[in-house]
């Protein structure tokens, strides 16, 4: 663990410990490291949960990219696993992801993946710390070297599809009794793609219905999603629902409940996909 990475990225309150500064030269870090790697106009993702410093974090790491020389495809709201998918499909360097996961509103986070969709190495990281603390420079570029930004917010849709085909290879097969399922979106990144996903074919068996699913930027992890079980597990209790799951605020995190509200905990979750 580096002095400014953790386990999982950079996290801190937004504007205090993580500030605009930081992201922007967390771009031209990143940028820089890619170059050296031999790629002249790396393309870097960046994708982001709902929380209101979402903007200002995405906006000053893709001004830090394009200063480095780096291009910055802005996939907008969306869940790590989309952006860890879509590194890959698109044959990107690298992609940053702007959440928190599980933490309140004024809290966010970057988490940094490499061009296989996983953590970058620790070297890499290490090499970023130099230049956000400044022991390092940070090497931007001139015309005609400077990056662009790339919209490719379109992007979610080809992730949507990627797990509705998972699912219809899995759907289950001749006539099904209907299950009804309740979503505890946690007002988070999952908002953003799981009516699509969930909501999309009937052929997969059952019907989804979805909790805490208006983020406004400041209800992120607010008395719902993984954190606060027992509101779903009261919800499908009450509302006879067959089961029911809840998201962290980037979708990177899953615990269940069954038709009596108790908790299916990731141990378990694991366990039944190994026994499938």
């Amino acid at each position: 663990m580096g002095r400014l990475f953790g386990t999982d990225g950079i996290r801190g309150i937004a504007g205090e410990q993580l500030t605009a500064q930081m992201a922007y030269r967390l771009g031209v870090a990143l940028a820089q490291v890619l170059r050296d790697k031999g790629n002249d106009h790396p393309l870097v993702l960046i994708g982001k949960d709902p929380r209101l410093s979402g903007d200002l974090l995405e906006a000053s790491i893709a001004s830090g990219l394009m200063a480095g020389g780096a291009e910055a495809g802005i996939v907008g709201l969306t869940t790590t696993p989309a952006i860890a998918y879509l590194i890959r499909e698109r044959g990107a360097d690298a992609g940053v992801m702007i959440s928190a996961s599980h933490n309140a509103a004024p809290y966010n986070g970057l988490k940094v993946f490499g061009d296989d969709g996983y953590k970058i190495p620790d070297e890499d990281e290490e090499r970023i710390e130099r230049v956000i603390l400044e022991e390092e420079a940070a090497c931007t570029v001139s015309h005609p070297a400077i990056g662009r930004i790339l919209d490719l917010r379109e992007e979610n849709r080809r992730y949507e599809a990627h797990v509705r085909g998972i699912l219809a290879e899995n759907a289950p097969k001749g006539e099904v009794v209907k299950r009804r399922i309740l979503f505890d979106l946690s007002h988070g990144s999952a908002a953003a793609t799981a009516r699509e996903i969930f909501t999309s074919d009937t052929m997969y068996g059952y019907e989804a219905e979805f909790l805490s699913d208006t983020p406004d930027g400041a209800n992120i992890n607010n008395n719902c999603g993984s954190t606060h079980l027992s509101v779903l597990a009261d919800a499908v209790v009450k509302g006879g629902y067959d089961m029911g799951f809840a998201f962290d605020g980037d979708a990177d995190r899953c615990l269940a409940v069954d038709e009596r509200g108790e908790t299916i905990d990731g141990d378990m979750l694991i366990a039944a996909l190994a026994a499938d």
